[in-house]
C-alpha cells in the first residue's frame, strides 16, 4: 500500500501534461490496476513507484531497487503474454503497463551510483524499442483507447505544418542534411548508397519536426520525447545499432531535445548520459567532432 500511496501522490506531477491527465494518474489508473485480472498495470505502477523512491531515499536505495526490479520483471513477463491476446477488454491495461515500463527503462540507468554505465560504449537505449513497441500496440487499439476511460491521454496533437524553427535552428538542421548528402564530408562512400543517405535524410526531417513542435506551448514536452523514436525507420535503427557516426550524430542532436525535458526525474541526466557514450563510441572522433559542437553546447551549456 505504501508504494501505491506514493504513486498516487507523486505520479501526476511527473507523468501528466495537464490537470485532466493528472487526475487520471491519481484516480482512474489505480482503479484500473486494481480491477486488472492480469496484475500487469499494478506491477507497472509499483515498479515505477519503488524506482522513484530509490531516487529519493539513498539510505533505502538497495531495498527499493530490488523491489522495483521485481515488479518490472513481472510486468514485462505479463505484457509478453497479453500482447498475443490483444482485445478491447485489455487494451487500456496494456497501454498503461507498457507506458510505465518505458518510464522505468528510461530512468533505471540514471539511478545515482550507476554512473559506471556511462563509461560503456553506446548501444541502442532499451527504452527506444520499448517506445516503438508501445506505439505499435497503440496503433492497433487507438480507437478503443481514445473512446474509453483513458481517451484524454491521447488528446495531444502535433504540429505538422510549415517549419517554424528560428533561423539559427534551420541552419543547424541544414548542416545535418549536408553531413548526410555531401560527399566532400568524411566517409563519402557511405552516403553514395542512396538507400542510406535517404534514411538519414528522413530521420533528420522527422527530428526537425519534433524540434518545431517543441516551440508550441500547447504541446506536451514528454510526448515530444516519444515522437522521434516512433518515427524512426527500421533501417535507421539498424544504422544506430551499427554505431554509424552519422546516425550517432543525429541521435546526439536528439539529446538536445531530451535536455529540455529534464524537469522530470525519470529523464533527468539522460541527455548527458547518452552524449558521453556517443563520444566514446564514434571511431576517429576528431573527424566528426565539429558535428557534435551544437548538441554538446545544448546539453552541457
Amino acid at each position: 500500500m505504501e508504494l501505491m500511496h506514493h504513486f498516487t501522490l507523486a505520479a501526476p506531477d511527473f507523468l501528466a501534461s495537464n490537470e485532466t491527465v493528472a487526475r487520471m494518474w491519481r484516480d482512474a489508473i489505480p482503479k484500473l490496476a486494481f480491477s486488472d485480472e492480469y496484475g500487469c498495470a499494478m506491477h507497472g505502477i509499483l515498479a515505477v513507484a519503488a524506482l522513484h523512491l530509490a531516487f529519493l531515499e539513498p539510505e533505502n536505495r538497495s531495498m527499493r531497487l530490488i523491489t522495483a526490479t521485481a515488479h518490472y520483471d513481472q510486468a514485462v513477463r505479463i505484457i509478453s503474454v497479453m500482447i498475443s491476446n490483444l482485445c478491447k477488454d485489455n487494451c487500456e491495461t496494456l497501454f498503461i503497463s507498457s507506458s510505465l515500463i518505458v518510464v522505468f527503462a528510461t530512468a533505471s540507468p540514471l539511478l545515482p551510483g550507476n554512473s559506471g554505465h556511462q563509461n560503456e560504449p553506446w548501444s541502442l537505449p532499451e527504452w527506444i524499442p520499448l517506445i516503438r513497441g508501445v506505439h505499435t500496440i497503440l496503433k492497433q487499439v487507438w480507437n478503443w483507447v481514445e473512446t474509453g476511460r483513458l481517451g484524454a491521454m491521447l488528446g495531444f496533437r502535433f504540429y505538422d505544418g510549415p517549419d517554424r524553427l528560428a533561423e539559427e535552428m534551420k541552419k543547424i538542421f541544414g548542416n545535418l542534411y549536408r553531413l548526410c548528402t555531401d560527399t566532400s564530408e568524411p566517409d563519402p562512400e557511405e552516403i553514395r548508397d542512396t538507400d542510406i543517405s535517404s534514411t538519414y535524410f528522413t530521420a533528420i526531417h522527422e527530428l526537425q519536426k519534433s524540434f518545431s513542435n517543441s516551440i508550441d506551448a500547447g504541446t506536451s514536452m514528454v510526448s515530444l520525447m516519444f515522437l522521434w523514436p516512433v518515427s524512426m525507420s527500421d533501417k535507421f535503427v539498424t544504422l544506430l545499432k551499427e554505431k554509424r557516426p552519422r546516425a550517432l550524430i543525429i541521435f546526439a542532436h536528439y539529446c538536445a531535445l531530451l535536455k529540455r525535458i529534464e524537469s522530470h526525474w525519470w529523464v533527468d541526466g539522460r541527455a548527458e548520459y547518452e552524449l558521453v557514450r556517443i563520444e566514446r563510441s564514434i571511431e576517429e572522433l576528431d573527424k566528426w567532432k565539429k558535428w557534435l559542437v551544437w548538441p554538446t553546447q545544448m546539453v552541457r551549456g
